[in-house]
């Protein structure tokens, strides 16, 4: 190419200085006629060099746009020599330069910059999978999604196959902090809306540069990004495709089991997935939720739960609680995730959304800010699990919930147990004076029961009453009034 323009270049050269030679000859021919000559001939040689100086113009203007042009494609060559071929962000040795160049400007200033180290977790297993053609395209997927999160001043580099670096020069905590949810909240949309059986997954650091050695700050920082990797394996991306493709083949069901309210004689309902897989039959949730919670899939399998239970709701005309995964808690998207869910359902008045007690107190403020925005929809709030995080009851005035749910690990042994029988005891009297209702989980047996009423609770969730069931079983025996009889022993007691 470079051979190609010089050749141009220089015949624009030589057709120039060709032209120069005729018209000094004609000029040197010109002045040695004589005056008749000159008369006689004047116009024509008035003619020819308008001519002349007409035709050297599109040479002239040639040569300049072939010299343009060949600036342009000088500059686009080492433009091209400085990015990766598949993704177009820099490449490791550019990054390098522009690295060199931020600790040259950070000596004279004092300053330092942030640097984000990432790696795509599962790209090895989607090549495997799917082919090399799906693997590029995740790491294309990849370097746009974190263009479309960072900033235009900041540089995306590919450092290697799945291995990435983006340099922020300037760049305060705060601002950090915001980048990282947009990433966040990009990541998740495009898992979210992503039609294929494979997503992607980041393990993310973020590192201080000083202006130190740049190759060995790299190095060391791809080290510490190794170590920063998840617990995930093969194994688990593995679950984790299954897992969409159960939820694309509507494998996931909601099954539901009862609240008894024992004093107003009402029944209400929990949701709970269940995951019966085609050819390993009934898979348990403690096998499948930690996966998930790990990628978006907690949203998707969330979001279904949330679906089935606003019909449930709607159907048997009572209260549904939701479990919502800490994780998904946590996310700056929640709130408008749980929304665009809830808003065009007549029956969200009737959702009650379960928190763990450790997710409602690590941060109280926004944990605060999410239920009051949910609460004006008409959403209810419950606190699940209680004594097997924070165990304190001082917060719970803090949070406007309408029902605690003691762990049932305090249920088990209640009988035996005068701690367990102080802490029901005492969280009934507090509900008592909150307005909240307390619910004991897990009861199994009519001993426990009794126990229970005889410390004020006569709020009852177990096996006891039943286990989680379709909602086609359910509404057969909530008509039938199956699980209010189940406390019949209890009137039968008082009246002997």
């Amino acid at each position: 190419m470079k051979n190609f323009f010089k050749d141009k270049i220089y015949q624009s050269y030589l057709s120039v200085f060709s032209l120069l030679l005729i018209v000094s000859i004609c000029l040197i021919a010109f002045y040695q006629c004589d005056k008749q000559l000159i008369e006689k001939h004047a116009l024509r040689h008035f003619f020819n060099t308008v001519i002349t100086f007409l035709f050297s113009i599109p040479l002239v203007s040639s040569f300049r746009k072939l010299r343009s042009e060949h600036l342009y494609l000088k500059n686009k060559s080492k433009k091209i020599e400085s990015l990766d071929l598949l993704t177009s962000a820099y490449n490791r040795k550019e990054g390098l330069k522009i690295l060199e160049d931020l600790s040259k400007s950070m000596k004279q200033s004092e300053r330092s910059a942030s640097i984000c180290f990432i790696d795509i977790l599962n790209l090895t297993y989607i090549n495997n999978k799917s082919g090399l053609q799906a693997g590029d395209n995740i790491v294309k997927i990849t370097v746009n999604i974190l263009k479309d999160s960072f900033r235009n001043s900041d540089k995306v580099v590919r450092l290697e196959g799945n291995k990435f670096m983006v340099i922020l020069p300037d760049c305060s905590l705060a601002a950090k902090n915001t980048l990282i949810k947009k990433l966040e909240n990009k990541l998740s949309l495009f898992n979210k809306l992503n039609k294929k059986n494979y997503f992607i997954e980041l393990n993310i650091l973020y590192v201080e540069y000083k202006g130190e050695e740049k190759e060995s700050f790299v190095n060391n920082s791809i080290n510490r990004l190794a170590l920063n990797k998840k617990n995930t394996s093969i194994n688990d991306s593995v679950m984790q495709e299954e897992i969409l493709v159960g939820i694309n083949n509507n494998e996931f069901k909601t099954f539901f089991q009862p609240k008894i309210f024992s004093k107003d004689k009402k029944v209400q309902f929990e949701a709970l997935v269940r995951w019966i897989h085609p050819e390993k039959g009934m898979i348990p949730p403690s096998f499948f939720i930690p996966v998930s919670e790990t990628s978006f899939l907690i949203h998707r399998i969330t979001e279904l739960v949330l679906k089935d239970s606003l019909e449930a709701a709607k159907k048997l005309n009572t209260c549904i609680s939701v479990n919502i995964s800490p994780l998904f808690f946590e996310k700056e998207s929640f709130v408008r995730d749980i929304k665009n869910i809830l808003v065009d359902s007549e029956s969200r008045n009737l959702i009650i959304l379960e928190i763990t007690e450790r997710s409602a107190m690590t941060h109280s403020l926004s944990t605060l800010e999410k239920m009051n925005k949910l609460i004006n929809l008409g959403v209810k709030f419950s606190i699940d699990d209680f004594g097997t995080g924070y165990s304190s009851l001082s917060y719970l005035e803090k949070f406007p919930i309408s029902e605690l749910k003691i762990d049932r690990s305090f249920i088990t042994n209640v009988e035996k147990s005068s701690i367990n029988s102080l802490i029901i005891s005492f969280s009934v009297k507090v509900g008592e004076l909150s307005g909240f209702e307390v619910i004991a989980e897990g009861v199994e047996t009519k001993e426990e029961i009794e126990k229970l009423i005889s410390l004020g609770c006569h709020n009852f969730q177990g096996y006891y009453f039943d286990k989680a069931q379709p909602l086609e079983v359910i509404l057969k025996d909530y008509s039938k009034d199956k699980y209010l009889k189940k406390l019949d022993f209890i009137n039968t007691e008082k009246s002997d």
